[in-house]
């Protein structure tokens, strides 16, 4: 939601979240091949603007489906807290 590229591992919940067209999803295969394709994607990203405006976009746009805006969040929350019997003193 911050409009940057997503680069992570695919292992648990960050592989649940993402998709090949707004992250670059690494297989935690070693330490070193984590290693080396984070450095890669880092620098694949910072020599491809338009890739990583492509990818940001794109994240921003599959987060706000998921209902991970900063205004749904807190919505949600407010039901939440409102569903919440006050504490009898």
């Amino acid at each position: 939601m911050s409009g940057l590229p997503v680069i992570c591992v695919d292992w648990g919940g960050p592989s649940l979240l993402v998709r090949p067209k707004c992250a670059v999803a690494i297989k935690s295969l070693s330490k070193e091949h984590v290693i080396a394709e984070l450095a890669g994607a880092m620098d694949r990203l910072a020599e491809d603007a338009e890739q990583a405006e492509r990818m940001s976009i794109a994240g921003r746009e599959w987060a706000s489906s998921l209902g991970f805006l900063w205004a749904d969040l807190i919505e949600n929350w407010v039901a939440i807290y409102r569903e919440i019997p006050a504490s009898k003193k």
